[in-house]
C-alpha cells in the first residue's frame, strides 16, 4: 500500500483537482449562460442542456 501511494502519489492528487475544476467550471458556465439570456421571463435552461448544447 505504501508503494503504490508512492508511485501514484501525483496521479493520486491532481485526478481529484481536475474533477473538481471540470465541475465548477461546470457550474460556472451553466450560471453564465443562463445570465446571457438576457430576459427574466425565460425558461432556465438544465446543465444536461447546457453541457450538450442542445435546447428543447
Amino acid at each position: 500500500m505504501r508503494r503504490f501511494l508512492r508511485d501514484n502519489g501525483l496521479e493520486l492528487t491532481f485526478l481529484p483537482l481536475f474533477a473538481l475544476a471540470a465541475i465548477g467550471q461546470a457550474f460556472a458556465g451553466h450560471a453564465d449562460f443562463d445570465n446571457q439570456r438576457g430576459s427574466p421571463e425565460s425558461k432556465p435552461v438544465g446543465s444536461a442542456q447546457t453541457s450538450t448544447g442542445v435546447e428543447g
